[in-house]
């Protein structure tokens, strides 16, 4: 019989704000077991049970904590509801990030796997409101209260992993309570990983990778990626993306639901987010 844990944390969003970057320290850390990141477990894989999930913790080691991240969480309250009745007491974090500029990244992420190519932004906001839904975080954060005490939640910006990551990151240690002093290699390792929309496309990568990635040789693609020379190629794609450069207009209406829900958000995380606001106001008014 396989052995069984509950989680002792779970990051639940948001999507497109550096959860990537907070699994890759936390998995280094001694402290910490996780299995593969996003689980989606709460949202997508509930009908497996609670013991299947449990089961994915069970190569923890005495004296470790585990957890999980699957950023999707914090948007879908279903999810949520099932998360805290089968895991009321693990510690939850979430990271937020510049509302426009969260959904502009999802954006450019599925353009880069060939959606949405003839959509401008707003277009897209318009036809698939998920996208921007998912940056308008007060009411998310009231259901997060309302299902789970507050000194369960973490909740750091996207902002301070760019600017301090040291800081952010050992802030989330001693959330855990775990060793502050353990330094991982990805600490410094922060990416922009929401690809490259027209670069991407045009050569028709994804298709490429997919038919890599199932075939013989797809142990050595894997490893391809985490060298170098990938990390220069993916930059070279960058720096000819020629959608990188095109001009981002947004509606009234929207920067006004944005703005909004920013004062929401401020009043119940008790943080100043007028650098979000001065940002959104520079780039789209």
């Amino acid at each position: 019989m396989e052995k069984q844990k509950k989680p002792d944390f779970i990051g639940i969003g948001a999507q497109r704000s550096g959860t990537s970057w907070l699994y890759n320290c936390l998995i280094e850390h001694p402290d910490v077991y996780m299995p593969r990141k996003e689980v989606h477990f709460f949202d997508d894989k509930y009908d497996r049970g609670v013991e299947w999930y449990f089961s994915l913790f069970g190569a923890c080691t005495d004296g470790q904590l585990c957890g999980e991240i699957t950023p999707d969480y914090m948007f879908d309250k279903g999810a949520l509801e099932k998360l805290s009745a089968s895991c009321g007491t693990s510690k939850l974090i979430i990271i937020l990030r510049e509302p426009l500029s969260r959904a502009y990244s999802a954006f450019s992420l599925f353009r880069s796997h060939g959606q949405f190519n003839d959509w401008s932004f707003q277009e897209a906001i318009d036809k698939e409101p998920f996208i921007l839904s998912q940056s308008l975080y007060a009411e998310q954060l009231e259901t997060v209260y309302a299902l789970f005490d507050k000194k369960q939640v973490f909740v750091g910006l996207y902002d301070d992993i760019k600017h301090a990551p040291n800081d952010f990151y050992r802030d989330v240690c001693q959330f855990l309570e775990i060793d502050t002093e353990f330094s991982p290699v990805s600490l410094k390792q922060i990416k922009n990983s929401s690809a490259f929309s027209s670069s991407q496309t045009s050569f028709n990568l994804p298709k490429i990778q997919q038919i890599i990635e199932r075939s013989f040789f797809s142990g050595l693609f894997k490893w391809l990626k985490s060298t170098s020379l990938f990390g220069h190629f993916k930059s070279w794609l960058i720096s000819i993306d020629t959608k990188k450069s095109e001009t981002i207009t947004i509606s009234e209406n929207v920067l006004e639901k944005v703005l909004e829900d920013i004062d929401k958000l401020e009043c119940k995380i008790n943080k100043d987010l007028g650098s979000w606001k001065k940002s959104i106001k520079q780039k789209y008014q």
